[in-house]
């Protein structure tokens, strides 16, 4: 998690969204580091969730998470089966399988930027987006400093 932030810090990434499992609370001293607002979900593995809850000062919430970042709508989800439709939402972030991924349904571009601590996968990546382009790049976190 600390080379995600450093990694966002250093490229200027102005809104970080986290698809849930933030796991514990102290993690969330690793988020508090970030430049830019921060906004999360809860995932299956988030144990503590009322502490995760009181320390995030309303930063992490149940999914689904609907928000607008620039002209852009999102919707937040740990996992997909949490929406039966991303509503009005043109971008869906989602976690759950921890795999990278991303698709196009129905005109909806749904992202799931992995693992940032490959445990699973042994692949700790992030995905950055592009909200004008909606281009997406993954970046392998084993590739940086």
């Amino acid at each position: 998690m600390k080379k995600s932030v450093n990694i966002f810090n250093t490229l200027g990434v102005e809104y970080v969204i986290h698809a849930g499992d933030i796991i514990a609370p102290f993690s969330l001293k690793i988020l508090d580091e970030l430049k830019c607002p921060w906004k999360a979900i809860f995932g299956n593995n988030d144990g503590e969730r009322e502490g995760l809850a009181k320390l995030s000062a309303g930063r992490i919430e149940e999914p689904p998470l609907y928000l607008s970042i620039g002209e852009r709508r999102f919707c937040i989800v740990h996992n997909l089966e949490e929406i039966s439709s991303p509503g009005e939402a043109e971008i869906v972030v989602f976690g759950h399988t921890h795999k990278r991924e991303i698709f196009d349904k129905e005109g909806v571009l749904f992202i799931n930027p992995g693992e940032s601590g490959g445990h699973l996968t042994n692949l700790p990546t992030i995905a950055i987006l592009d909200i004008l382009s909606l281009h997406v790049d993954f970046l392998d976190l084993l590739s940086f400093f």
